[in-house]
């Protein structure tokens, strides 16, 4: 890269040497040596032309160094480190004069390359599926480390020193319990206490609006270590095709009936009826909330449910990382959930089933 400031000045004393020439066409004539980059001779010029004459006749212009890219040598600064003209060892600039046999010498600037950076990065790992039907193990982050050029933050080199792990449909002798259509004055307290008396926890999907009626129970779920899951505003089975507006209001007026009541923003989406569609599916998404559907139906929503239709159903139908459906609202009568839900239990730990949440740790 030929140094910008010393070709301006080059041409500037081109010009000065024309007008110069102009006004004595027989000027005097002086010897000056110039010395740069394979060349050493000597040359002759008008007396009283510039330094600038002299490179020009010997053909030395001179380069600046360059700061070039680590990785590819894109060059960053183009005068990084810039060419020095002298006159008998001393710097100066292109319009200065010469005398008979001075030595006019240009040194070239030198490229650099510039310096690198270590960092490591976390890489995440892949989504978990859009709906949750089994247990899940989250995905676990890995790292890479890459090498980045510390002006033009451009990759040099990466090597993955730990590989992300992504998420996995659980293979561990568990299941989840979720309860829908709550909080009821009646029933949850109920599922909560027999819950603690096995040594279980849950996820309890519960209504916006009864939410904002029975603040405190669901302030006890979370007391005692359960999880909530938003079930919309009014528990809607007409959301499938519905409007953005309507998304928004059932299913973003589902989780802010938890925090306007302190509680905390919910993990999961239970779509009443098990309905969806994309759209349904993109807003909890964007509500950072996961969908959250079952692999068993105990079906004690059903007119005519007992105690032992429910029981038969779970012992029917679990498989390892099973999500396992109940009630503990959204009808007139829950007690055959409450005594099935006690069998159901003990006769899964006796299995060599353990509880826990629809989402958990990699193993």
């Amino acid at each position: 890269m030929v140094a910008f400031l010393l070709v301006t000045a080059l041409l500037a004393a081109a010009t000065a040497v024309f007008a110069y020439r102009r006004a004595d066409q027989r000027p005097a004539q002086i010897a000056v040596r110039v010395q740069a980059t394979g060349l050493d001779r000597w040359v002759r010029i008008d007396d009283g032309e510039p330094v600038a004459a002299a490179l020009l006749a010997a053909g030395a212009l001179g380069h600046d160094g360059r700061l070039l890219s680590a990785k590819d040598h894109v060059v960053l600064d183009p005068r990084v480190d810039p060419a020095v003209l002298t006159v008998d060892g001393k710097r100066v600039d292109p319009a200065s004069v010469p005398v008979a046999r001075d030595v006019v010498a240009i040194v070239d600037g030198k490229d650099r390359v510039e310096p690198t950076r270590t960092v490591r990065e976390a890489v995440e790992p892949a989504a978990m599926d859009d709906v949750l039907v089994h247990v899940t193990e989250k995905g676990v982050p890995g790292t890479v480390e890459r090498v980045l050029g510390a002006t033009s933050g451009e990759v040099v080199s990466s090597r993955v020193i730990k590989a992300p792990i992504a998420p996995k449909r659980t293979d561990r002798k568990v299941v989840a319990l979720t309860f829908d259509d709550g909080p009821s004055a009646l029933w949850t307290a109920k599922v909560l206490a027999v819950l603690k008396a096995k040594g279980v926890h849950a996820t309890f999907c519960e209504i916006g609006t009864q939410v904002a009626d029975q603040p405190q129970l669901s302030k006890a779920i979370v007391d005692q270590g359960h999880q909530l899951c938003n079930h919309t505003l009014h528990h809607d089975e007409g959301l499938k095709g519905a409007a953005q507006a309507k998304l928004d209001e059932e299913i973003g007026g589902g989780a802010k009936a938890f925090t306007d009541h302190g509680l905390p923003a919910p993990s999961y989406y239970r779509p009443p009826g098990g309905f969806l569609d994309d759209a349904i599916k993109a807003t909890v998404r964007g509500q950072h909330e996961q969908t959250l559907y079952w692999k068993v139906d105990t079906e004690d929503w059903r007119k005519g449910a007992n105690t032992l239709t429910i029981l038969r159903h779970v012992l029917d139908q679990v498989e390892p990382g099973a999500i396992i459906l109940m009630h503990d609202g959204g009808g007139a009568e829950r007690q055959p959930t409450i005594d099935a839900l006690g069998l159901a239990i003990d006769h899964l730990k006796a299995e060599g089933y353990e509880f826990t949440f629809p989402v958990i740790a990699h193993s």
